[in-house]
């Protein structure tokens, strides 16, 4: 970027009662850093939140259908008056499956109703992930109903795609005139077959360079949101930790992890 133009910037790791889980592992920069954006005389400041796994399928589905979808997050409310930008993984499809928002025999296999996107409008989060192992649970059809979904309610969310060429493109946001580009990868699905990469980003090394490359001048910041690793586990397994600091390597500034289940709090690296 512009020699006179650095990033103010604040990362907040919380925990979301109704999410499973939540994993901030910042590498390269200083997860609650502060630095100045100069431009014109002028500071800007974004304070980033970012949430781990939001599930509105299995039950938090059926009371979304039978009792509002406000429900999830009514005792829950996040203010734009204390944070400026809300991520999170949305580990759950969003689709029509008749009223059934979790497998009958398979407990692991669920969708969040058509309502969700409902929810999610109204709860305060900006950006969702759908990159994780949740993603293709009902099939290709479902995800792509979840895409259109998302879409048709003005819902930012990067990680999956209907077209190939567009799956490792970031998401391009812009706050108090700072510039992010967030990337979202999946180590793995659910539900594999042949061509499901072509619908989930994973942990490509090729094509994600090739983005990084591509907007590393023209962002302040790049995020990359990671579900992987081993649930339950209190440390990232050594496969993890090699490609955080991959990406650290190779231009990230903030690497967000998900899917153990357990928080293994903030990794900081000084920038050489």
């Amino acid at each position: 970027m512009k020699s006179m133009k650095k990033a103010v910037f604040s990362v907040i790791a919380v925990t979301f009662l109704i999410i499973s889980e939540i994993i901030l592992l910042s590498v390269k920069h200083e997860t609650e850093r502060t630095q100045t954006v100069l431009a014109h005389d002028t500071t800007y400041t974004v304070r980033f939140l970012a949430f781990g796994d939001v599930n509105l399928g299995r039950t938090v589905g059926q009371k979304i259908l039978k009792i509002d979808a406000h429900y999830p997050f009514e005792r829950y409310r996040v203010s734009h008056d204390s944070v400026d930008i809300v991520f999170a993984n949305l580990e759950c499809q969003v689709s029509d499956q008749k009223g059934e928002t979790g497998h009958p025999k398979f407990n692991l296999i669920f969708t969040a109703p058509p309502e969700a996107v409902t929810t999610l409008a109204a709860s305060g989060i900006d950006i969702v992930s759908t990159a994780n192992n949740h993603a293709l649970d009902y099939g290709v059809d479902a995800l792509f109903e979840t895409v259109d979904r998302l879409h048709q309610a003005n819902i930012s969310f990067v990680g999956t795609s209907k077209n190939k060429e567009t799956l490792f493109r970031p998401l391009i946001y812009e706050k108090n005139n700072i510039k992010f580009a967030i990337f979202a990868i999946s180590s793995f699905v659910n539900m594999t077959f042949g061509g499901w990469r072509n619908y989930v980003a994973t942990p490509d090394t090729v094509e994600l360079l090739k983005q990084i490359r591509q907007v590393r001048d023209s962002v302040d910041i790049i995020v990359l949101s990671y579900h992987g690793g081993v649930e339950y586990v209190d440390q990232p397994i050594k496969k993890v930790a090699d490609f955080a600091e991959w990406a650290a390597d190779h231009g990230v500034d903030i690497f967000l992890g998900h899917h153990p289940h357990v928080t293994y709090g903030v990794l900081k690296r000084q920038k050489t």
